[in-house]
């Protein structure tokens, strides 16, 4: 399991960050990318504001063919992941950091397919 703390940094780290921003400049023209500093807004499922967007991402350091769908965050209190939760975002962006591909998903159509598909 992934220390939370630990990968709040590194996902926090301009580079990371600047790679979710062009993604999002190359889909919905420039804006600021502010992050949300309000830890009970940050649970609600809004890591960043882009323009009038809330923006809700997950970086993983290594390409896989796959989208993790994280079902459970934390093992031992049983908190539900992000898959699982209603999140306040409007889109949710997915990144492979090593080879700079990035997802930006509208957050209903993809809760939606999760919910239509999860005990597939």
């Amino acid at each position: 399991m992934n220390n939370f703390k630990d990968q709040l940094v590194i996902s926090e780290e301009d580079s990371r960050i600047d790679l979710i921003r062009r993604a999002l400049a190359s889909q919905f023209g420039e804006s600021d990318f502010i992050p949300e500093k309000d830890l009970q807004r940050q649970s609600t499922g809004i890591d960043r504001y882009y323009g009038r967007f809330k923006i809700e991402y997950k970086i993983r350091e290594t390409y896989y063919p796959d989208m993790l769908f994280e079902i459970v965050s934390n093992n031992v209190s049983g908190a539900l992941g992000w898959a699982e939760k209603d999140l306040a975002c409007d889109f949710f962006v997915y990144a492979f950091y090593d080879k700079k591909i990035v997802y930006i998903f509208y957050y209903t159509s993809l809760k939606n397919v999760w919910e239509n598909n999860k005990h597939d």
